[in-house]
């Protein structure tokens, strides 16, 4: 079924001019250390049917860098890189730094996410992901893909949406 519907995607996706294709690994899916193998026979699959559109695969996962090159190096096909989401990631490594040095040219994408200890999705820059250091790490790796904001809405979606571009701006400066 997966198979199917990622031919579908792929066709929708080339219609409307796009060039990558978020894919998270959680839950049932989740990649790990173990399964590695099991899984890039499956990832490959679906690297072939985004080849023939042109469509880069954004893989979002939390193996650490170090499992992620063992995943890349059992992938034949090299159209795709890392979504890198910093609320999910700093979860599992609170050094993001580490991971965006190691990962560098390897992330393809950026979900901007704060989340704190308890899992829950909060405001950016009330919880455990230091934005300061995560960006001036983005600089230093020379970081120009795509970022998309993951972040709570509170009452006010358009209010909050202002403050978090005004939030990421300052760390850009």
């Amino acid at each position: 079924n997966t198979i199917d519907y990622i031919i579908s995607l792929s066709k929708n996706l080339y219609d409307l001019k796009c060039k990558k294709l978020v894919l998270p690994f959680y839950g049932k899916n989740t990649l790990s250390k173990k399964n590695i193998l099991i899984m890039s026979r499956y990832i490959e699959q679906i690297l072939k049917i985004l080849k023939k559109k042109n469509i880069k695969l954004l893989i979002e996962t939390n193996l650490s860098a170090v499992d992620y090159f063992k995943l890349k190096k059992c992938l034949k096909l090299k159209n795709f890189k890392l979504a890198f989401d910093t609320g999910n990631r700093v979860l599992y490594n609170k050094d993001l730094a580490q991971d965006i040095i190691l990962l560098g040219n390897d992330i393809g994408h950026v979900h901007i996410k704060d989340k704190n200890i308890l899992k829950t999705n909060v405001k950016l820059g009330t919880g455990l992901v230091n934005f300061k250091e995560v960006f001036k790490d983005f600089k230093f790796i020379k970081y120009k893909q795509s970022f998309t904001f993951e972040t709570v809405r509170n009452k006010n979606p358009f209010l909050t949406a202002k403050n978090n571009v005004r939030f990421i701006k300052k760390l850009l400066k």
